[in-house]
């Protein structure tokens, strides 16, 4: 199992991810998180489906073009081409976030309500992070997104894309912080990540019956000790 695991990762390279490969980093998302993470379902409505891959795709692209500061790394498997993972980092060196979030139009979502509740809890995620950023003096990098295809979890793909980003918040002498799935602490706590609290994205009365949006926030010391909270 374990020459397996090693003969797998070996056929993995880790390199800087394009324009062109937003497609194919969607697709990594969307199997990923499945149809049943209900942030991924507010966030990209029917990304399951070809239509909602599309639109996923057209707001990848569009923030990959639009966010200079973010570095997308993709895990590429050199056997087949295809991409099996990647992560979106970002290094905030005493530059803050963009506050207010620029949100995609009410027209990415199927009708009016689907994009007041989508565009309620993006707003309120975007808020935590800025207050969070903000609290640190805008010097901590954060770990956007890392996902893997299902078929590649727990073969060290996950692990190598977490690289880039410890080793640069080390370099500048920075902690980290990640707002993670359930799935995912397990992997960040192996990386020096420690659990802060749980937290639940706020929802206006209409939306309350809906299932909660929750996410782990955790951090990571800097290599001076001091952490991002």
């Amino acid at each position: 199992m374990q020459a397996d695991g090693v003969k797998a990762l070996s056929n993995i390279a880790i390199r800087l991810a394009t324009e062109e490969d937003a497609g194919e980093l969607f697709a990594v998302c969307s199997a990923a998180f499945g149809p049943d993470d209900p942030a991924w379902r507010a966030y990209y409505p029917r990304h399951w489906t070809a239509e909602g891959r599309k639109a996923g795709t057209e707001r990848f692209l569009s923030a990959i073009k639009g966010d200079h500061h973010a570095v997308y790394h993709k895990a590429l498997d050199v056997t087949s081409g295809a991409i099996v993972g990647f992560s979106i980092w970002t290094a905030y060196d005493a530059r803050p976030l963009q506050h207010p979030p620029v949100l995609p139009s009410p027209d990415y979502w199927p009708n009016a309500l689907e994009a007041e509740y989508g565009h309620t809890i993006m707003i309120d995620l975007m808020q935590k992070r800025h207050d969070h950023i903000e609290s640190v003096a805008n010097s901590v990098v954060h770990l956007n997104t890392l996902a893997v295809l299902p078929a590649h979890q727990r073969k060290g793909i996950a692990t190598r894309l977490m690289n880039w980003g410890v080793e640069t918040a080390d370099q500048l002498g920075f902690p980290c912080f990640v707002e993670a799935s359930p799935a995912g602490r397990p992997l960040y706590e192996r990386h020096g990540f420690v659990f802060e609290q749980e937290i639940t994205l706020v929802l206006p009365a209409q939306f309350v019956a809906r299932e909660p949006c929750r996410y782990s926030f955790m951090t990571r010391p800097s290599p001076g000790g001091a952490s991002s909270r």
